[in-house]
């Protein structure tokens, strides 16, 4: 029924937080982030994965299932995305999208919206690696944040994000409900030249303690 889909997850405690939910992976993206850990699904490397099994597995489990994550690459430039989002609403479930917010997608049809936020809009190139609108990018952090459900989520990149990119970030997000900050792994990138060591702990909390005067609340993920 959908071609294009890329990938399966049937049950994950960590891709929305406090459900149990399935995560279907869509392909392309219209960013080349240097760091993309996803990047054979940006890049079209990874065969189909037939819907039908995503459909029977979801029929069968609808109990056990909270909700369903859709990311990808990005899943928002996948031509079936309002047609996807129908079907498993249609369905009763709950659906969480994540998205790097670069399209004039409708956000009202899912339930919960987690927009990556990659860097300070003055050097946004860098980390999305290409030419970026950023006025888009400004528009929907602002429709976004007018959502009842959403987050903000930053991956602590050495090279590309610092404490000045913190502040630079949390002037654009400024009264967002939750920022996550996302510890960076760089075993499997796009760019091998981000194949770099992590931060420490100690930094990412500092970080933490400077989003805190933008955000309502912040949260470390993978630390």
């Amino acid at each position: 029924m959908f071609e294009g889909i890329k990938g399966f997850r049937e049950a994950s405690f960590l891709d929305w937080d406090g459900r149990v939910s399935s995560v279907i992976f869509l392909g392309g993206c219209n960013f080349r982030c240097p760091f993309c850990q996803n990047y054979p699904l940006v890049l079209g490397e990874v065969p189909d994965y037939p819907f039908s099994s995503i459909e029977s597995f979801l029929e069968e489990n609808g109990d056990f299932i909270d909700g369903v994550v859709i990311t990808g690459g990005e899943p928002t430039t996948y031509r079936h995305i309002g047609e996807l989002c129908y079907f498993l609403n249609e369905r009763g479930f709950e659906l969480k999208l994540d998205t790097n917010g670069s399209t004039d997608f409708d956000y009202s049809v899912v339930d919960y919206v987690a927009m990556d936020v990659k860097a300070p809009m003055d050097h946004y190139e860098l980390a999305a690696g290409l030419m970026v609108n950023t006025d888009t990018l400004k528009n929907n952090i602002g429709r976004i944040k007018a959502l009842k459900a959403y987050e903000f989520r930053t991956t602590v990149v050495p090279g590309i994000i610092e404490e000045s990119s913190i502040e630079g970030i949390g002037r654009e997000i400024e009264g967002a409900r939750l920022w996550a900050l996302q510890q960076f792994q760089g075993e499997h990138v796009l760019d091998e030249g981000f194949r770099v060591k992590p931060y420490e702990k100690e930094r990412l909390m500092r970080m933490r303690d400077i989003a805190q005067s933008y955000a309502r609340e912040v949260i470390l993920r993978g630390v």
